[in-house]
């Protein structure tokens, strides 16, 4: 047990050269303690101290290394059974795989990780993991099909698996205080393709030292080398992690290009699909990238209504009626949870957020969970004497379904029109959504 970091750095198990093996022999005395072996052989050792909790070896580990982790998301969106392929950025290395699995295995206990075969010399990630070399040559292919195998046989009998696509700790430029990604294999696409497998985007913030970066300019095997420093200079840290909507296998491909409707009919094995479904998956990741703060900026604007568009509470739920121009950021997010709700059920507009022109003059009245700080369902509703006093028939979205002219809305007196109703799926069997919604509505009634 008490080998296992010295094993990270063995000659064997790095892709070097002959003399870079008898270097690293040499050397390696010298390496382990700027490296921080000794460090993370404490860390592992801790993880072997039996507290009674029966934690798995991942939340151990977490505890040992002393990391929390800052969730964005709900795991009420996670498919509890049937095959899963969760894809995420890769910004620290080793650690990603952890958080990701300490948090997913609340709801999936099945859940595995396609990872770097150096993590083999873990001996408890082997019931955890399937190993692949991301390292060039033919010994390096060998071990990446043996584990590629067993990882596509795990989803196809309905398994939950975790990979980077990128294949490597992002190094990239930086965008948005991030290292970018290196291009993702369409390995991920393939293996959703093959299987039928729900995808489940996942993005991962932070970033390693500058020293890591620098040594990659150098050499990109010092970055390898520097990883278990790394993993170690995160010890006492938050890591943030942002679970994003499932991808149903027809919505992979739709993310980029509407196709939904006519992925069934694409041949599964073409490469050009397994590509398209790739870069669908890594659009969905790099969106996660600002879901925190758009919830923040969300949860503002809720705070900042005026006192009377609160129209009824219990419990954690509120329901408020407000203006597109009083919610510029919260209507984006109701319309994106719009589209993932119809699509659940088959619908939807295969675009990231559904939208429209009459949005933007109709009231929305929407469902707030204070405790999440998100919102859970909402409707869109219009004062329809009103609207049609200023934009006519025209400005009433009912009329691109019926055909009625002005005499007709005079004859109706006061009225609403409602529609473009729905409550996110992790909702839906909460019956107090839906029954607040409605006495919202009815308290609308009231104040108009």
């Amino acid at each position: 047990m008490t080998n296992m970091p010295a094993n990270l750095l063995s000659s064997a198990s790095l892709p070097l050269t002959p003399l870079g093996r008898a270097i690293l022999t040499v050397a390696r005395p010298l390496l382990e303690r700027p490296l921080g072996l000794p460090h993370l052989l404490h860390a592992y050792e801790r993880t072997h101290q039996d507290d009674g909790s029966g934690a798995s070896f991942v939340s151990r580990a977490l505890r040992a290394l002393d990391v929390h982790v800052d969730v964005t998301g709900s795991l009420a969106t996670v498919p509890a059974s049937g095959p899963l392929l969760i894809v995420a950025n890769h910004p620290l290395g080793a650690l990603d795989g952890l958080v990701i699995a300490a948090l997913l295995e609340r709801v999936r206990p099945d859940v595995r990780l396609l990872a770097n075969h150096l993590l083999a010399a873990i001996p408890e990630m082997h019931e955890l993991c399937f190993f692949v070399d991301p390292f060039a040559g033919a010994a390096a292919a060998s071990r990446s099909r043996a584990g590629l195998r067993a990882a596509h046989l795990w989803l196809r009998r309905g398994g939950a698996l975790v990979m980077f696509p990128a294949g490597e700790v992002a190094h990239g430029p930086v965008q948005d205080g991030t290292h970018a990604d290196s291009p993702w294999s369409d390995t991920a696409g393939r293996l959703s393709l093959h299987t039928g497998a729900t995808v489940l985007p996942v993005y991962v913030s932070g970033a390693n030292s500058r020293a890591f970066y620098r040594a990659g300019r150098v050499h990109p095997r010092l970055r390898t080398l520097l990883l278990p420093r790394e993993l170690m200079r995160q010890s006492g840290q938050q890591v943030g992690l942002t679970i994003g909507d499932p991808l149903p296998r027809a919505e992979a491909r739709a993310g980029r290009h509407g196709l939904h409707q006519q992925l069934e009919a694409a041949p599964a094995e073409g490469t050009a699909a397994a590509v398209d479904v790739t870069a669908a998956m890594r659009a969905a990741v790099d969106a996660l990238a600002t879901r925190p703060t758009r919830e923040r900026t969300c949860a503002a604007e809720v705070a900042a209504l005026p006192a009377s568009s609160q129209l009824a509470v219990a419990g954690e739920f509120a329901v408020y009626a407000a203006s597109a121009t009083e919610i510029p950021t919260l209507l984006d997010e109701i319309g994106r949870l719009r589209e993932v709700t119809y699509r659940a059920v088959g619908e939807g507009t295969g675009h990231a957020i559904d939208l429209d022109a009459f949005d933007r003059h109709y009231t929305h009245l929407f469902l707030w969970d204070r405790t999440a700080r998100k919102v859970a369902g909402a409707y869109r509703i219009c004062d329809v004497g009103r609207l049609v006093a200023t934009q006519g028939v025209d400005g009433l979205y009912t009329h691109q379904l019926f055909r009625f002219d002005e005499r007709f809305v005079r004859e109706l007196g006061p009225a609403l029109e409602l529609g473009r109703s729905w409550i996110r799926p992790e909702y839906q069997k909460h019956h107090n959504a839906l029954l607040l919604l409605w006495k919202g509505i009815g308290r609308f009634v009231v104040q108009h």
